[in-house]
């Protein structure tokens, strides 16, 4: 028999082929995500919507390379920058209704599994390979949409886009727009708007100025060749307003509203409107715009707001500019350059401008249409803020109303995907009741055929008054103070239950803007009696939104307006574990772990506000720093408590906590804050105290002499002080008058 002798670098080659087989087939290239621009929620809060994803990986050969043909280390990380809010952990996103349902593991797919939240997102996601020691990473840019509302009339920005460009995450400064050279391309980010024209040279970047100030820039780079940055949209009817803030640095820069896309060589489009800046003033369809009878001068490098009204109907357009709440510059109406169908708004420079001008927002509304329109998709109905009224409407679609602002953008009344008419309390805070109706189908049917409002009769309080507090999971959930309080006043707070009825309508995972849309905030209103009392805080740890003074402000002022009355309460201390370990000195065995987070300040400032000019407040319920103190004491009083040491005691107390914010792990925590310790008084003792001395109204049919404020101390003939919701007929001393009651 012949032998064969293997020569020893073949049988090396062997070992190398059947141990590391992936040391020849996996050479990587290149890498890419591959699934939806625009993420898709569940449809319901417990169940997400799994949006699935992939990371295609090409080898050295150009052929797509399997996980099979991976090597031994390979291993995938997944993540979303901007997707984040200070409610998520690690692995969570979305205000912790998101999360990869598969990360860093051995796989090449995965989901973003996404449960119903009324929030919007935008951000960028990042898939990071390891393989055969190399490490390879791509992105995709990404949006989830989960509140939709807009103003009425609202046209610019696309429903579920911001405002202004300084709401978006800071991990997308930097980013650059998608660029389209006929104006076709639809940016997923920036709602809509794209960069296009035939400079290779031109681009739209997010970008943050000094005072953190986000703001797109555009910028040309070519002469003689076509660069603009615009959005399409449908042709108005009639009068349409565009209010963009803007900031010029270069002569040429012109805003325009076009019949067709503007190619500026060929204008092979009708452009009826076009506000054009030479380096020093303004012109709109060549009429220079005026300050007084001077010409304005309009300088570089300053952000000014420029409002540009336009009408179809008469083909006439005007403009005003703003130098924060200053006019200075303006036209008359004056007629459209010609005849045309405008649909592309744009930004930019003529064919001979080069350089930059900045965006931080830009708006464009159409008036509404209300009253007696046979069809349409928006009503606006006159009403008398401060009652309650049965409306009754008939509609298709999604029908919902309340737009305050950004944050408080409305809340659905309900669905129906056929014609159908439907009745809904409403608690009017303002002096008109907003109805919209967007699609609920694939139909895209939407429409209002009829509303009315008939304002319901007044309310007469309870024989007890009800406190309803609304706050987030650090007070509302299971082992939360509120929580415990609903669940133990009638039993271990007789006192307290005496005053009110406690309702727990707090929710976890909810700030001020989702609590709103999910129509929380109209429940609690809705529920509203003369005299009861909304209780308000614990809010913001799952973000602050854009207007968060402002929406505080919009909750007690509404309870206020429907008869409530107001108390406002500090945080929950943050627990001192993981990084806020340092809230607890383990040198003295002390705690000072009350909250100083922004949200906190705002609320206690409001409080400052109130106590000085609102006579609906009735106090403030001190959390955060009195836990602090009951901790202190009862850690002082260690061994009375059980314990062997100031250390145990104080362990016992940190133990509770499940992360910062939540103290559910025992109930010692939460007793102390309920209960308070020795000569602190905890939230009981507050609340009773504040509900004591708190007057209430008092019925004009009960009182022969003097009608009282509901400001007013009651007190017997015998100097006691008395609850003003249960007196009994008698005489009483209000403020030093006699008043009779009769029952």
């Amino acid at each position: 028999m012949k032998r064969f002798k293997l020569h020893p670098c073949s049988f090396a080659a062997a070992i190398i082929m059947m141990f590391c087989p992936t040391a020849t087939q996996a050479q990587v290239s290149s890498i890419a995500i591959e699934g939806a621009e625009s993420m898709i929620f569940g449809q319901t809060t417990d169940e997400p919507f799994n949006n699935e994803y992939a990371l295609k990986v090409t080898g050295t050969g150009g052929t797509a390379l399997s996980e099979s043909q991976m090597a031994s280390d390979f291993k995938v990380a997944w993540d979303i920058e901007g997707f984040k809010t200070a409610n998520d952990t690690e692995g969570q996103y979305c205000d912790s209704y998101g999360a990869f349902t598969t990360n860093n593991a051995a796989s090449l797919t995965t989901n973003f599994a996404l449960r119903d939240v009324p929030m919007n997102f935008y951000g960028r996601m990042t898939a990071t390979l390891i393989n055969n020691g190399k490490t390879y990473r791509t992105v995709k840019y990404v949006v989830a949409l989960g509140n939709k509302k807009k103003a009425t009339g609202q046209v610019l920005p696309l429903a579920g886009y911001p405002k202004t460009y300084n709401d978006y995450p800071n991990e997308l400064v930097g980013y650059e727009s998608i660029k389209n050279t006929y104006g076709d391309g639809s940016d997923i980010i920036l709602g809509g708007w794209n960069v296009a024209g035939s400079d290779g040279a031109c681009k739209a970047v997010l970008m943050k100025d000094a005072d953190d100030t986000k703001f797109v820039r555009f910028t040309s780079g070519t002469k003689n060749k076509s660069h603009i940055f615009t959005k399409k949209i449908d042709t108005p009817k009639g009068k349409l307003t565009f209010r963009t803030r803007i900031r010029f640095s270069v002569e040429g820069t012109v805003m325009t509203f076009t019949a067709g896309y503007p190619m500026w060589q060929s204008k092979k489009y009708a452009c009826p409107i076009s506000l054009s800046f030479d380096g020093n003033k303004l012109a709109l369809n060549n009429t220079v715009l005026k300050n007084g009878t001077a010409t304005a001068t309009i300088e570089k490098d300053k952000w000014y707001d420029i409002v540009l009204y336009t009408d179809k109907s008469t083909e006439r357009c005007a403009a005003h500019v703003y130098d924060g709440e200053t006019l200075v510059a303006n036209t008359d109406t004056i007629a459209w350059a010609e005849k045309a169908e405008p649909v592309y708004f744009s930004i930019g420079m003529n064919n001979s401008g080069i350089g930059n001008v900045d965006i931080a927002g830009c708006e464009a509304e159409k008036p509404s249409m209300g009253g007696d329109e046979n069809t349409t998709t928006e009503m606006n109905l006159a009403v008398e803020k401060g009652n309650f009224y049965s409306v009754e409407v008939t509609y298709q679609g999604i029908l919902s109303t309340g737009y305050i602002n950004g944050d408080l953008s409305g809340y659905t009344l309900g669905t129906h995907e056929t014609m159908k008419t439907e009745t809904y309390t409403i608690a009017a805070t303002r002096n008109v009741i907003d109805l919209r109706v967007a699609d609920a189908d694939a139909t895209h049917v939407a429409n209002i055929t009829k509303a009315t409002a008939t304002i319901q009769p007044k309310r007469q309080k309870r024989s007890k008054r009800v406190v309803h507090h609304i706050g987030d999971s650090t007070s509302a959930n299971n082992g939360s103070w509120a929580y415990r309080l609903k669940n133990l006043i009638t039993t271990q707070y007789p006192e307290l239950n005496a005053l009110c009825t406690f309702h727990n309508d707090g929710a976890g995972g909810r700030n001020l803007s989702t609590y709103y849309a999910q129509g929380k905030l109209a429940a609690v209103l809705n529920d509203i009696y003369p005299d009861d009392v909304v209780m308000f805080g614990n809010n913001g740890t799952n973000g602050m939104g854009s207007y968060f003074e402002a929406d505080v402000n919009y909750y007690l002022n509404a309870a206020e307006m429907l008869g409530a009355k107001i108390i406002l309460n500090s945080y929950t201390p943050h627990g001192a574990v993981s990084t806020y370990a340092s809230g607890y000195n383990t040198s003295t065995q002390t705690f000072d772990s009350y909250r100083k987070d922004g949200y906190e300040t705002v609320v206690r400032k409001v409080a400052d506000e109130r106590r000085a000019g609102d006579d609906n407040y009735l106090g403030f319920v001190e959390i955060g720093k009195n836990a602090d103190a009951a901790f202190n004491a009862y850690v002082a009083d260690y061994a009375a408590n059980g314990h062997t040491s100031r250390e145990a005691a104080a362990q016992a107390i940190i133990s509770c906590f499940t992360d910062h914010n939540h103290y559910s792990n025992g109930t010692l925590a939460c007793d102390l804050m309920l209960n308070g310790y020795g000569n602190v008084k905890g939230i009981v003792a507050q609340l009773k105290e504040i509900l004591s001395t708190a007057p209430a109204s008092i019925s004009s049919a009960m009182i022969n002499d003097v009608m009282t404020t509901r400001r007013d101390i009651v007190y017997n003939v015998n100097g006691q002080r008395m609850n003003a919701d249960n007196l009994e007929k008698g005489i009483y001393i209000i403020n030093g008058k006699k008043i009779i009651v009769n029952k």
